[in-house]
């Protein structure tokens, strides 16, 4: 039997928030963690935090969690790793796996925070359980923790955070995205993170949903088709695409088994994610001795989850008579959560807590949609200025703690849009590397009679190198002109900044670029068409896309250009300058996709005798 002050069950981040405070206030605290490895969530989350810069916003989650341990007054903790709770029995004792020993063991605890998290839902549809479908967060462990890429070739089901932010870090990893699917009509993420896939060329199937996977023994392709508004699948629609990859991110649901044993009051929230417990602001169960946070408590995010740990964990040091003043150190935590809720992507999440907890929801103040810029611009300025492209009331402010002169405002309300000074910028590009969304990009007028340089947030690798020719490409990813990389700046933070110089007349639209083949690259895969066989062609005269198409036979492999048309295009355009969306853009044949003869020849039953 071990004997502990607090079991906090999860070593997450909201199980670290609650140890900061228990330790703290010199409890003997113990933390179970089924996995190898402490930190949750936060060890496969390699993309920037939203929040406040006081609360790790503008960090890496990846880095979060050894920040928060060393918070935690490690004389007064245990941590337990690998070691699974699988019970709580009628007198409050919790039974534990010790899975690097295969032993049980029990722990009497005075008190019990319950920080288990959340578990990944999933969607029913045939060959669901073909090898090489994953959930969102499996892949981002494979990914991020132990360095395995799934697979080449991927299709994400979701468009929430989660699918948006694994789908660009599988790109990073050197997978392709092949799409992304969701049932709504628009992303539930923040447009942020569309916009971050958008740019790199990642096709979006809106109102769409998955029917099938085809495969042998593992996926080989996937059927999709179109939803009506009842989300019913409409006949005519499927749409097959290959991948060898599945990746669903549909939603969590709070992993709530041993707050049911531990007899709490439950209730079925579908804005929370599920069943989760009933509990008060501070994070106290009907349960004497339970308190929970984090997702448990109902899905929410890492800084939500680090804030509600530690209100548990004070609640459970007050409980225990270790905190005479907890009242002192609740408010201006559960005051930071609730203005975090203040935008329109937390609002319901704000209002079911408020329900949860018999409080109205008063003054629901709306954010004013206001322009990202105020001032203007010389004609004769020679240092460069940034466009902020943020126009959602996210909870975030690193652009405006990172910028030394005061030139990016965003006021009290950390949800309010972030607004730049143009008067006040000095073109010192800080704030670019700060932005957790890459919203943030830096134009230089003036280099050049006709040019302009402009600055963006890079994350990918290998870093180009100056002097490189590129395709410069806009906020839909398409082609726009060529170009040539005219500044490369290293970053501590990994968000690099590389600089492209185009014509001026694009310096509303260029927001990203593709690197240019050298001579090799292959565009048109299917046929093993190179770049330099398409710029030879149309230096050669053929102009058209039809022509190209006739005389080199690109689209004409069994993707019919699925991969590359929209490539071929942008190369045109570039090349010659012509308006490409008003010529040919090649003629759509059956059938769709490819298939064996056996599948349209009638057979003969007839047989000849011999």
């Amino acid at each position: 039997m071990i004997k502990t002050d607090v079991l906090i069950i999860g070593g997450g981040p909201a199980g670290l928030g609650a140890a900061i405070e228990t330790t703290k206030r010199k409890l003997k605290t113990l933390i179970i963690e089924e996995n190898p490895l402490y930190g949750g969530q936060l060890i496969k989350q390699t993309h920037k935090f939203f929040g406040s810069s006081s609360h790790f916003a503008g960090t890496r989650g990846i880095l979060i969690h050894e920040k928060l341990y060393k918070e935690i007054e490690s004389n007064y903790l245990t941590m337990k790793t690998n070691h699974s709770v699988i019970a709580v029995y009628d007198d409050n004792i919790i039974g534990i796996h010790d899975k690097n020993k295969d032993k049980f063991l029990k722990v009497n605890a005075k008190k019990v925070i319950l920080a288990t998290g959340a578990s990944e839902k999933t969607i029913p549809f045939k060959n669901n359980d073909l090898p090489g479908i994953y959930g969102a967060g499996g892949v981002q462990t494979l990914m991020n923790v132990n360095g395995v890429l799934p697979g080449k070739k991927i299709l994400m089901i979701g468009a929430g955070n989660i699918g948006l932010i694994v789908s660009y870090q599988l790109i990073q990893a050197g997978a392709e995205v092949v799409g992304i699917v969701e049932a709504m009509s628009k992303q539930g993420g923040y447009l942020v993170h569309l916009d971050k896939v958008k740019r790199l060329g990642v096709p979006l199937y809106f109102n769409h949903t998955i029917v099938e996977a085809y495969g042998d023994d593992k996926v080989e392709k996937a059927v999709i088709a179109k939803v009506d508004k009842n989300w019913n699948i409409m006949d005519g629609t499927q749409k097959t695409v290959e991948c060898d990859t599945i990746c669903l991110a549909v939603g969590l649901t709070p992993t709530s088994e041993l707050l049911w044993q531990a007899g709490v009051e439950m209730e079925f929230n579908p804005v929370l994610g599920g069943y989760i417990p009933k509990y008060n602001e501070y994070m106290e169960t009907n349960k004497e001795k339970f308190f929970v946070a984090g997702d448990a408590a109902g899905i929410g995010e890492a800084t939500s989850a680090i804030i509600e740990g530690r209100v548990a964990g004070i609640s459970a040091a007050k409980s225990l008579g270790a905190e005479k003043n907890a009242k002192k150190f609740h408010k201006p935590l559960i005051d930071y959560i609730n203005n975090l809720r203040d935008g329109s992507t937390g609002i319901k999440v704000k209002k079911a807590k408020f329900d949860l907890w018999g409080k109205e929801l008063k003054d629901i103040k709306e954010v004013k949609i206001r322009p990202n810029q105020k001032g203007k611009i010389k004609k004769d300025r020679k240092q460069a200025y940034v466009v902020i492209e943020c126009t959602e009331d996210i909870p975030c402010n690193p652009c405006e703690a990172s910028c030394p002169f005061d030139a990016i405002d965003i006021g009290k309300r950390i949800v309010n849009i972030p607004v730049v000074d143009l008067n006040k910028c000095t073109g010192c590009l800080s704030c670019i590397t700060s932005c957790p969304g890459l919203a943030i990009f830096g134009i230089t007028e003036n280099v050049e009679k006709g040019k302009v340089v402009i600055s963006i947030p890079y994350e990918l690798y290998p870093l180009p190198e100056k002097g490189d020719r590129v395709w410069a490409v806009d906020k839909n990813g398409q082609i726009v002109s060529e170009s040539e990389i005219y500044r490369v700046r290293k970053n501590k933070n990994k968000t690099n900044i590389v600089s492209i110089i185009v014509d001026e007349k694009y310096k509303d639209t260029v927001r990203h670029f593709y690197p240019q083949s050298k001579g090799d690259t292959v565009i048109c895969r299917c046929n093993d068409i190179t770049a330099k066989e398409i710029n030879d062609a149309i230096d050669d005269g053929y102009t058209d896309f039809e022509e190209l198409k006739r005389y080199l036979r690109v689209t004409m492999g069994p993707c019919q250009g699925r991969g590359c048309r929209h490539l071929v295009m942008g190369m045109i355009r570039s090349k010659t300058g012509k308006d490409v969306s008003k010529g040919s853009t090649g003629t759509r044949r059956p059938p769709e996709s490819s298939l064996p003869f056996k599948a349209i020849i009638k057979e003969n039953k007839k047989r000849s005798k011999k």
